[in-house]
C-alpha cells in the first residue's frame, strides 16, 4: 500500500513525458505571444486601411462637391429651371412638382401640367423643389462622409487598444514567466522532497532494523523468564475469570427474575382494566336482554334502539375478550422465554464450577505453545532482519540510482521548456524570468541528494547536519513514526539492549 500511494504521489507530481508542471504556463505564453504578432499584423492592416479611407474620403468628398456644383449650376443656367423660376414669379404651379420636363406652362408645355396660383404659392413649391434637389445630393455628401469617419474613428480607436492589449499580453507574459519559474522550482522541489522522503524512509527503516536487531536480542533473554511468570498468572487469572463469569450469569438470572415480576406487573395493569370493563358492559348486555324479553312494554322505536346497544356491546366484549386472550398468549410466550433462559444460565454456572481445573491446565498449555511459537518467532525474526538489513542497504543504492535518473527526466523537459520559452519572449519583444530555471532545480537536487549519504551515518545524531535541515527532518518524520510504533516492551528490551546512553540519544532524537 505504502509503495502504491508513493507511485501515485509521483504519478500527480510528474505530468506527462516531455512535460513539467509549468508546461501550461509555457503553452500560454506561447498561445499569447502568438496573440500578439497577431494583434501586431492587425494594427498594420488597420494604419494600411487607415490611409487608403482617408484617401477614398477625400475622393469621395471631391466628386460629390463637384457633382453640387454642377447641380447648382444646373439650376441656374439650364433652360428648364429658368422656365421653372419664370413660371413660379409668373403665379404657375405645378399639379405635381417635378413632374414637367418643360419646367413651365403652355406655350412652354403643351401638355396641363400647370394651374395658377398666387406668386408667393408658386415660388414657395419653386424653392421646395430646388431645395430637395440640393438635398439629395447634401445627404448623399453627409452619408459618404458618415460612412468613412465611422470606419477611420473606429480603426483610430482601435489601434490604441491593440496597443494597450499587447503591453497588457507582455505584462501577463513577464508575470507568467516569472510564475512558471516558481511553479516548476516549487513542483520539483515537490518532487524532490517524494524522492528524497522516500530515500530517507529507507535510511530510516535500515535504522530502525539495527534497533530490532537489538530488540530481538534482548526479548529472547527476557522471554524465559516471562514465560515462568505468565504459567504461574494464568491458573489465578483463569480462575478470577471464572468467578466473574458465574458472578455475571448470576445477575442475569436475578435480572431475569426481576424482568418476570416486571412482566407480570405490566400484565395486571393492561388485564385489570379491560377485565373491569368486561363486566360492566356485560351487566349492561344483561339488563337489555331482561328489557327485550318482554317487548310488549316497549314501543317498536324503544326495541330497535335496545337491539342496535346490544349489537354494540357484544361487539365491544367480544374486542376486550380477544384483547385479553391476545395479552394472556404474550405474557405466557414471554414467561416461559424467561424461565427457558433461567434453566440455560444455571447450567452454564454448574459447568464453570465442576470445570475450573480443566480450564486452567487449557490455558496452561496454550501458553506454553505460544512461548514456543514466541521463541520461534524471534529467532526466525532476527534471521530476516539481519539478511533484510543488507538487502535494505543495496536498496537504497539502487532508489538513489533511480531517483536521480527520473528527476534529470524531469529537469530535461524544463530544459526544453526554457527553449519554448526564450523563443515565446523573443516573439513577444519583452523580457522574461524563468531562464535559469533548469539550472535551479537541479542545483537544489544536488544539495539535497548529499545529505543521504551524510544521514545514513547518523543514526544517533540528535542536532541537524550543515546544510541539511530539511532532510534531517524528513529523515526524523519516518524514523520517529517507526520507533513510536513500538509497544512497551520493545521499548524496554531497546534500553536494555542499546544502554541508557544510546537509548536516550533515540529518545530525544524523536521528541524535537
Amino acid at each position: 500500500m505504502k509503495c502504491f500511494i508513493f507511485l501515485f504521489i509521483i504519478c500527480c507530481a510528474f505530468t506527462s513525458n516531455g512535460q513539467t508542471s509549468g508546461t501550461s504556463y509555457i503553452s500560454s505564453i506561447e498561445s499569447k505571444a502568438n496573440t500578439i504578432a497577431n494583434l501586431q499584423n492587425s494594427i498594420a492592416q488597420l494604419e494600411t486601411s487607415l490611409k487608403r479611407w482617408r484617401l477614398e474620403r477625400l475622393a469621395q468628398d471631391d466628386l460629390l462637391q463637384k457633382k453640387l456644383a454642377e447641380k447648382l449650376n444646373e439650376i441656374e443656367n439650364s433652360r428648364v429651371w429658368i422656365n421653372r423660376l419664370k413660371s413660379a414669379q409668373s403665379g404657375w404651379k405645378e399639379y405635381n412638382p417635378g413632374s414637367c420636363g418643360a419646367g413651365g406652362p403652355p406655350p412652354i408645355c403643351p401638355v396641363n401640367h400647370w394651374h395658377k396660383v398666387s406668386v408667393s404659392d408658386a415660388m414657395r413649391e419653386y424653392n421646395e423643389l430646388k431645395n430637395k434637389e440640393l438635398e439629395k445630393i447634401h445627404d448623399a455628401i453627409d452619408q459618404a462622409k458618415k460612412n468613412y469617419d465611422e470606419k477611420i474613428d473606429k480603426a483610430e480607436r482601435d489601434v490604441p487598444k491593440l496597443y494597450d492589449e499587447i503591453d497588457k499580453l507582455k505584462a501577463e507574459i513577464v508575470q507568467m514567466s516569472k510564475d512558471y519559474k516558481e511553479v516548476v522550482v516549487k513542483s520539483a522541489g515537490n518532487v524532490q522532497t517524494i524522492y528524497l522522503a522516500e530515500l530517507m524512509r529507507i535510511v530510516a527503516e535500515k535504522h530502525f532494523i539495527e534497533d530490532r536487531l537489538n530488540i530481538i536480542t534482548a526479548k529472547i533473554a527476557d522471554l524465559n523468564i516471562e514465560e515462568t511468570k505468565a504459567l504461574n498468572e494464568s491458573a489465578e487469572k483463569v480462575r478470577r475469570q471464572n468467578e466473574e463469569e458465574k458472578q455475571k450469569i448470576s445477575s442475569q438470572i436475578e435480572g431475569n427474575k426481576l424482568k418476570l415480576q416486571q412482566l407480570l406487573q405490566r400484565q395486571l395493569s393492561k388485564l385489570d382494566p379491560l377485565k373491569l370493563e368486561d363486566g360492566n358492559l356485560k351487566q349492561q348486555l344483561f339488563n337489555i336482554n331482561k328489557q327485550l324479553q318482554d317487548v310488549s312494554k316497549l314501543t317498536a322505536d324503544q326495541v330497535k334502539t335496545l337491539e342496535a346497544e346490544r349489537t354494540t356491546l357484544e361487539g365491544r366484549i367480544a374486542q376486550i375478550q380477544k384483547s385479553i386472550e391476545s395479552y394472556e398468549n404474550d405474557y405466557t410466550t414471554s414467561k416461559e422465554q424467561i424461565n427457558n433462559e433461567n434453566r440455560a444460565l444455571e447450567d452454564k454456572k454448574w459447568n464453570l464450577t465442576v470445570n475450573l481445573a480443566k480450564r486452567q491446565q487449557e490455558t496452561s498449555e496454550l501458553l506454553k505453545k505460544a512461548f514456543t511459537l514466541r521463541r520461534k518467532i524471534l529467532e526466525d525474526a532476527k534471521i530476516a532482519r539481519q539478511t533484510n538489513l543488507q538487502s535494505t542497504g543495496e536498496l537504497l543504492l539502487s532508489k538513489k540510482a533511480a531517483a536521480r535518473k527520473k528527476f534529470m527526466e524531469y529537469a530535461t523537459d524544463a530544459d526544453n521548456e526554457r527553449v519554448r520559452l526564450v523563443r515565446a519572449c523573443q516573439k513577444a519583444g519583452c523580457g522574461c524570468y524563468g531562464i535559469d530555471t533548469h539550472g535551479t532545480i537541479v542545483g537544489n537536487w544536488n544539495k539535497a541528494e548529499g545529505c543521504v549519504a551524510e544521514m545514513e551515518a547518523a543514526h544517533f545524531t540528535t542536532d541537524p547536519i550543515y546544510g541539511c535541515v530539511e532532510e534531517t527532518a524528513v529523515y526524523r518524520q519516518s524514523y520517529s513514526s517507526l520507533i513510536n510504533g513500538l509497544s512497551d516492551a520493545d521499548i524496554q528490551a531497546l534500553q536494555k539492549q542499546s544502554g541508557k546512553i544510546r537509548y536516550d540519544l533515540i529518545l530525544k532524537k524523536i521528541s524535537n
